[in-house]
């Protein structure tokens, strides 16, 4: 049976958790999909913190779906574990870890470390 509640905005109930059956366990298969709200709320800041921090691109890129945005969970956890870096410094830090071992980038250059 679907638990009969006031359904508010986002689907979600007028008891803060998503409209679903009550013999339902929550999916737990994929990255759960974070709108700004949840993320200011994980991260103890306001959604104009959100909105700035993203402007800034010193958030993990986001999901798009038209016009809104939504980040997954295990990119906000990967992006507090790696210590918040900005945009560029994961994508740097990436593509560093991506090069494996023995790889350094000199002007502009891939160049074996061992000579």
């Amino acid at each position: 049976m679907i638990k009969e509640q006031h359904q508010g905005l986002g689907g979600q109930t007028s008891g803060g958790t998503p409209l679903q059956r009550q013999d339902e366990k929550p999916a737990t298969e994929g990255p759960r999909l974070l709108t700004v709200e949840d993320l200011a709320e994980w991260l103890r800041v306001s959604t104009r913190t959100v909105w700035r921090l993203e402007s800034a691109s010193k958030l993990p890129p986001c999901v798009r779906f038209g016009r809104v945005k939504r980040w997954t969970d295990v990119a906000i956890r990967d992006w507090i574990a790696a210590g918040c870096p900005s945009r560029s410094e994961l994508a740097a830090r990436r593509a560093f870890e991506a090069a494996g071992p023995g790889s350094v980038r000199i002007q502009g250059k891939n160049r074996s470390a061992r000579r």
